[in-house]
């Protein structure tokens, strides 16, 4: 099964969402899942972290997230076909779940802690 992931990581927000989406992976790919990871360079290489880890490092952009529209049109032309998408992330919420999902066909869960905004 193919999974990807999508989490960011700064100075500013920490390694958090990245290292709990690393964690994830590793128990997937335990189980045989071909795992990848989606980030945005904002002003760390989350590369070395995530390949350490053994799973595929995609970066799909410079900077923050400005829109999740936009973010999801690079995540879903970074991330390869998948069965499966985690995404663990402040800014992205029902609009990025909902055009991720139409467009891809996988099913996608959200890992949220916070719980405040929608999420699809």
């Amino acid at each position: 099964m193919k999974v990807a992931m999508r989490a960011d990581a700064s100075a500013a927000i920490g390694l958090g969402h990245v290292k709990r989406c690393l964690s994830l992976a590793q128990a997937l790919r335990a189980l045989g899942a071909d795992v990848s990871l989606a980030w945005r360079r904002i002003d760390l290489d989350c590369a070395p972290l995530i390949e350490a880890a053994g799973v595929v490092s995609r970066c799909i952009a410079d900077g923050p997230v400005s829109r999740e529209a936009n973010d999801a049109r690079g995540f879903l032309a970074a991330a390869p076909a998948a069965a499966r998408i985690v995404v663990d992330h402040y800014a992205l919420g029902e609009r990025w779940h909902r055009a991720v999902r139409e467009a891809s066909g996988a099913k996608l869960a959200a890992i949220d802690d916070i719980a405040d905004r929608a999420l699809a």
